[in-house]
Order: C-alpha cells, then sequence, then structure tokens
C-alpha cells in the first residue's frame, strides 16, 4: 500500500506542476506547448537516468548481479514517480497540440444534416 500511495502523491504532484506550468504560459513569452514539453522532457529524461536504461547491455548485466534485489526495487520504485509525475504534463502536452486540430477539422468539414443526407437526389436527364 506504501507504494501505491507514494504513486498518487507523486501523480498529484504532477497535476500541481502542470497547472503551474499552465500559469506559467501566461505570464512567459514561450507558449503553453513548449512549457509542457520542457517539463514532460526533464521528468522523462530523469525517469531514464534513474531507472538505469541510458547504459550499454555489458553495464546493465553488472548492474543486475552487483546489486541487491531490495535496491533494484527501491531504483525502480523511484523512476515509476517520477514517470507518474511526467503524466500530467505530458496529457495536457498533448491537448494543447490536437486541440486546433480538433477545431479547424470540425469548422471545415462539418456533419451533415441528416435530412440532408435522407433527402433523394434529382438528377437532369442528358437526352
Amino acid at each position: 500500500m506504501k507504494g501505491a500511495s507514494a504513486l498518487k502523491k507523486a501523480f498529484a504532484f504532477g497535476c500541481i506542476l502542470a497547472a503551474a506550468a499552465y500559469a506559467a504560459g501566461f505570464v512567459l513569452p514561450f507558449g503553453v506547448d513548449i512549457i509542457f514539453g520542457a517539463v514532460t522532457a526533464v521528468l522523462i529524461v530523469t525517469v531514464i537516468i534513474v531507472s538505469g536504461l541510458a547504459v550499454s547491455g555489458a553495464e546493465q548485466r553488472a548492474n543486475y548481479h552487483s546489486e541487491t534485489e531490495e535496491g533494484r526495487h527501491a531504483r525502480l520504485k523511484m523512476a515509476a514517480v517520477f514517470f507518474c509525475a511526467a503524466l500530467p504534463s505530458a496529457g495536457c502536452l498533448l491537448i494543447t497540440l490536437l486541440q486546433p486540430d480538433f477545431v479547424f477539422a470540425a469548422i471545415r468539414n462539418p456533419i451533415p444534416n441528416r435530412r440532408r443526407l435522407l433527402k433523394p437526389q434529382r438528377y437532369k436527364r442528358l437526352n
């Protein structure tokens, strides 16, 4: 239960961080999408460094055989905490990047009226 509590706290911290990044978008000369991207990139790079994914295969095998199981679980738990903190800002980044496409697509291609679809078409005779 302790692990789930830490992940929930990390997700809540990520939500607060995403809200602060959104508020900073009004003050700073950068766009909100750039701020969300920077926050997400920093947290994901931290996850990669903490989890040990940035080392070669030989170093991974050496780390696996030299560290204890408790140390490995602590390292992976810390990486999971950083990843949970990155999820809200990554979601906000996707929303800000995809939102204009949805809006403009709906304006360009509105849903046709049902009556217009069911109305029979009349064609002129060529003869």
